[in-house]
């Protein structure tokens, strides 16, 4: 499928520039909801679980090349 690089404004990934599908009005990010507080005295042989959530970047309206942050949801 063809791609078009599009530069991403606000969010946690503002600023950079990445690769969508051709026809795609927005996509999605998965993130951490919290990082656990003892991340570095954690048992490496005991995994824990961290939540995530996700977040929509969408296209700019008439400046197909832009997509904004619409925050930490989801529109499917």
């Amino acid at each position: 499928m063809p791609t078009h690089a599009v530069t991403l404004h606000g969010g946690p990934w503002h600023g950079r520039v990445v690769a969508v599908q051709e026809g795609r009005d927005h996509f999605h990010i998965i993130g951490p909801l919290n990082y656990p507080p003892k991340f570095v005295e954690q048992d490496p042989d005991e995994p824990g679980q961290i939540q995530t959530r996700e977040g929509t970047y969408s296209v700019v309206r008439y400046s197909p090349d832009d997509f904004e942050w619409d925050g930490w949801v989801t529109h499917d």
